[in-house]
């Protein structure tokens, strides 16, 4: 999902140049499926060690949210009107430009909370286990 989700984001922050977007969204790609498919063919290896996989985690979190910050605050001029001698004036963004944001900002959020939520359980599960007697858990 985290994968979609950084795809999905990646198209959106290619067609409106949102520099930030396309670099959470590669990062996160070229991460994420290369550790899935070495963990999954060969264990032991660094990328299968908590403390790599929460320092990478940790990484990516901060991009997402800065990703989703940024994209929330540039979707704010959304729909700006003001009235001048009771004509109404558009000052904000285009509106194509302001769904694509829109939407940014949502898969961005979204990726974001998934992170947490998994960092979190990562964090955890590693300090149960240490708790629990087994030190090779870091």
């Amino acid at each position: 999902t985290i994968a979609l989700f950084a795809l999905i984001v990646l198209g959106l922050g290619g067609h409106i140049l949102y520099g930030l977007a396309i670099a959470s969204s590669v990062l996160t790609l070229v991460t994420v499926i290369p550790v899935l498919v070495i963990d999954h063919f060969r264990s032991g290896t660094f990328v299968a060690w908590t403390g790599f996989e929460l320092a990478w985690l940790f990484i990516l979190w901060i991009l997402w949210v800065a990703t989703a910050g940024n994209a929330a605050s540039w979707a704010s001029w959304c729909g700006t009107t003001y009235s001048y001698f009771g004509y109404d004036y558009y000052v904000g963004l285009a509106e194509g430009y302001c769904h694509e944001l829109q939407a940014l900002a949502a898969f961005s959020f979204l990726n974001f909370f998934m992170m947490l939520g998994l960092f979190i359980y990562i964090l955890v599960m590693a300090i149960r286990a240490h708790q629990g007697g087994y030190t090779g858990i870091w």
